[in-house]
């Protein structure tokens, strides 16, 4: 296995190559989300297309983010041993069953498409249910090519190659526009899922490539007397469940959005979007790091460096995060009327995005704490733990959007999920404590105070500069980008030097961030 640096620096490093491959996977992805905006706004078509991704997305989506956190501590002990022909066998016969699974899956749920949708989107006209039933027979496959690369990424990221990772969304993103573009005029939305497939196939490829190139070779394996295999499956149990039961949230949101006036649920889907768009190129890129290095004390039975790794993750998480937040409240609508602001959407749908996105923003640095805490679980191969977060995090969620819906409308489901978030994190943080001893949080109370005062100066920028999108017109590009830029640009320069003024960076700290050091 090829020596990696490791030292103080070895998260802050990673986070940046990891968001430096996300930055390019985001602008294509924002390339896609304005083409689908540009051609359909907040329309029928969209509602459609997103009420039939809902199942292949959150299944996606769980497998993804959970199949990587079994796998990973696996391939680091394995690796360490040099067992890299057991790892491939034994990784060939997970996948080569994931993949019997989810195909099997992904018949029945088309062949059965239009029984479950109308039960997912009841408040949907006949138009709107038929069109999504119809996209509902191209979409699942998604999942299938889904669970195989999130196999395969766990090999990558396990070698610490995280700048690879995100590229292949970037593959998949770059052919879904291909194919909106060519194809949209004869096809119309029906091009978008025909894009997502093959763009998920291309995808897939690349991983596959490049896990090769390593030296890992595959064969379609399906035995499930293998005891390393079942010993993984049996692991996935609980965070496949707890996972899929918090990504359930989202088939509640969307059976009442339905009732709501035409275009609620695209609004709320693009707004989540866009949120976990800027999750994963910052503060997600920390979690991505945070895992590996603490698997790698985990194998060393390092039980103070863990806790350690943890507490400086959560500490740089909320030196990107909070700032972030403070950003979007302020110029999430002129980030979206800059973005998407032309074709068939509006600055009435600019305006409903941004509010949406400001009422998320707590989100964004609770449920990474959550995912940096549960990392300490995940390395010491503890997986029912981390189970507990996503029975919390559901069922604050459903509570909250039934019990506000009535009165704040739309608004309510992302304060659902803000307050979702928080009950995990403090859940997290108790479970954590009780299961490894105090984690150190009173090593934060200096940073706290001089991160209080950045914090206060840098949004003091922000409402001072506010003011001047009042003389701009929100129509016209240039003045979008005016609107947009001098904001951010006077918030990102005060925020940069209180952080220096108050000394939660220094220039030394700087320079030492691009230096090697010890490796594994």
């Amino acid at each position: 296995m090829k020596k990696v640096a490791i030292d103080e620096h070895y998260i802050p490093r990673n986070f940046s190559v990891t968001s430096l491959s996300r930055g390019l996977v985001v602008g294509s992805g924002v390339g896609l989300d304005a083409l689908i905006l540009f051609y359909f706004g907040f329309s029928k078509e969209t509602d459609a297309y997103f009420a039939a991704l809902a199942i292949p997305a959150l299944i996606s989506s769980t497998l993804d983010v959970q199949i990587q956190k079994v796998l990973i501590p696996f391939c680091m002990r394995s690796l360490r041993s040099s067992e890299k022909e057991t790892v491939s066998e034994v990784l060939s016969n997970f996948a080569g069953i994931c993949t019997l699974i989810l195909a099997v899956g992904a018949l029945l749920l088309a062949g059965f498409s239009h029984t479950v949708i109308p039960l997912l989107v009841p408040g949907f006209g006949n138009e709107v249910v038929l069109l999504a039933v119809e996209l509902g027979g191209i979409l699942p496959w998604i999942m299938v090519l889904g669970g195989a690369n999130a196999t395969l990424q766990s090999i990558l990221l396990s070698h610490h190659r995280y700048g690879l990772v995100p590229l292949t969304k970037l593959v998949s993103n770059s052919v879904s526009i291909l194919a909106l573009v060519t194809l949209h005029k004869n096809l119309g939305v029906y091009a978008l899922a025909i894009g997502a497939l093959v763009g998920s196939a291309c995808a897939f490829s690349l991983t596959l490539i490049a896990t090769r190139r390593l030296g890992f070779h595959y064969k379609m394996i399906c035995d499930l007397n293998n005891a390393q295999v079942r010993h993984m499956f049996r692991s996935l149990l609980y965070p496949l469940g707890g996972h899929a039961l918090g990504e359930c949230k989202t088939l509640v949101e969307n059976c009442l959005l339905s009732f709501l006036t035409s275009g609620s649920l695209s609004a709320l889907r693009y707004s989540s979007r866009i949120v976990e768009t800027m999750v994963s190129v910052t503060v997600g890129s920390i979690a991505t790091s945070t895992l590996p290095l603490v698997s790698h004390y985990a194998a060393e039975k390092k039980i103070e460096l863990m806790k350690t790794s943890v507490l400086k993750s959560i500490k740089f998480l909320l030196f990107i995060a909070c700032p972030m937040s403070i950003w979007l409240i302020f110029s999430g609508d002129s980030l979206v009327m800059l973005l998407f602001g032309r074709g068939k959407f509006s600055l009435e749908d600019a305006e409903l995005t941004g509010a949406l996105i400001s009422l998320m923003t707590p989100y964004i640095v609770m449920s990474r704490m959550s995912t940096i805490m549960q990392s300490m679980f995940y390395a010491v191969d503890d997986t029912k733990t981390p189970a507990i977060s996503a029975v919390i995090n559901f069922f604050a969620n459903v509570i909250v959007a039934i019990g506000c819906i009535k009165i704040i409308g739309i608004y309510a489901f992302p304060v659902a999920s803000s307050v979702g978030a928080l009950c995990t994190a403090v859940g997290m943080s108790l479970v954590l404590h009780r299961r490894f001893g105090a984690l150190g949080w009173k090593k934060l109370e200096v940073f706290a105070g001089q991160f209080s005062a950045v914090l206060a100066m840098t949004t003091l920028a922000f409402v001072v500069s506010a003011g001047v999108r009042d003389y701009l017109s929100p129509h016209l590009f240039s003045e979008q980008v005016i609107a947009f830029v001098v904001p951010s640009a006077i918030g990102g320069v005060a925020f940069c030097a209180a952080s220096l003024i108050f000394g939660i960076v220094s220039l030394q700290g700087c320079r030492g961030f691009f230096r090697s050091s010890r490796a594994l």
